[in-house]
């Protein structure tokens, strides 16, 4: 490298590790909420009797992680009804139908998948349709 170069790099190199840095813990004050709301509900749920209002706060914060997340770049796949691709989702279940328009498509999601960008962070666990000629 010529002269000044190498300091050149090493200073780039710690202005992306601390840009990392710095959203990690943008994205763990984030997370924090949701921890203290999680907290609070096993609280509640420990003292009432109304499990409707449990799930409902539950609900809550279930929908406040998953707008955190979306903030990030994070999207939950939707694949019911779309063909199968294994390219993002695992077939974990079959199930045989007599609609031939149901072939090889997803008919359940067990667990969700999620996208960053094109980057695939991890796949759904699908259920798929099978044509059974008789059914």
């Amino acid at each position: 490298f010529p002269k000044g170069r190498s300091s050149d790099l090493g200073g780039l190199e710690k202005d992306v590790e601390r840009r990392a840095e710095m959203k990690v813990a943008e994205f763990m004050r984030g997370v924090l909420p949701v921890l203290d709301n999680l907290r609070l509900a096993r609280e509640s749920a420990k003292s009432t009797k109304d499990i409707e209002n449990v799930i409902e706060g539950i609900d809550l914060i279930q929908a406040g992680l998953a707008n955190l997340l979306s903030g990030f770049g994070m999207k939950e796949l939707d694949c019911v009804g779309e063909d199968f691709d294994p390219a993002v989702a695992e077939a974990v279940g079959v199930e045989e139908i007599g609609e031939k328009e149901k072939d090889g498509k997803v008919l359940e999601v067990l667990q969700s998948g999620y996208m960053m960008g094109d980057m695939l962070i991890r796949p759904a666990k699908v259920k798929v349709g099978k044509l059974v000629e008789n059914k």
